[in-house]
């Protein structure tokens, strides 16, 4: 009685864990990925970087993300992104479709910091430095699952970027191919 009422309280409040589309045991719990990453905060970035998700349930995710953009543009300089959130979705044995949500921060290696001392029109090297800001992700994707060990991944959203003043909508793309265990 005991264990069935446990098991009902369980299923109430963790909802998730009862919606699966094949056995439980069938779900690899972990996916490990490389990834090329572009990004365009008024012009392309291109960038490589990693992902680590945990599967909960046929539905739902734990994913992270950190990318770096070597490339060093205009006053921004180099970017590091790093992302953590959800992502929601349905999925079989070989493929799924997802909405991601995660937030998380861009730094940008050399921004304009301005100061008393610069003067707009003719910046020194003392006028800039690395900044970092909040930044939110929100997108979606398509997954395939070429076998039960690997996944190949692309995912598109709109990075929006708080900066002082100002937010800004940024494309960010992926595709990436990695390892389920």
């Amino acid at each position: 009685m005991l264990k069935r009422v446990l098991s009902a309280l369980i299923s109430l409040l963790f909802p998730w864990s009862t919606l699966n589309l094949y056995a439980q045991s069938d779900l690899p719990r972990f996916e490990t990925a490389g990834q090329f990453a572009l990004m365009s905060t008024g012009y392309r970035n291109a960038g490589v970087g990693g992902r680590f998700s945990y599967n909960a349930s046929e539905y739902l995710s734990f994913d992270s993300e950190a990318d770096y953009f070597p490339q060093d543009k205009y006053a921004e300089g180099k970017k590091t992104l790093g992302l953590f959130g959800v992502k929601i979705g349905p999925r079989t044995e070989n493929a799924g479709f997802f909405t991601i949500i995660r937030p998380g921060f861009v730094k940008f290696s050399n921004e304009f910091i301005g100061g008393s001392t610069c003067d707009p029109l003719t910046p020194t090297a003392a006028c800039f430095g690395s900044q970092t800001h909040f930044a939110f992700d929100i997108g979606g994707g398509f997954e395939y699952f070429p076998t039960r060990h690997t996944v190949f991944r692309f995912d598109i959203g709109n990075l929006i970027i708080r900066l002082p003043g100002q937010t800004t909508n940024n494309l960010l793309m992926n595709v990436g191919f990695g390892i389920r265990f």
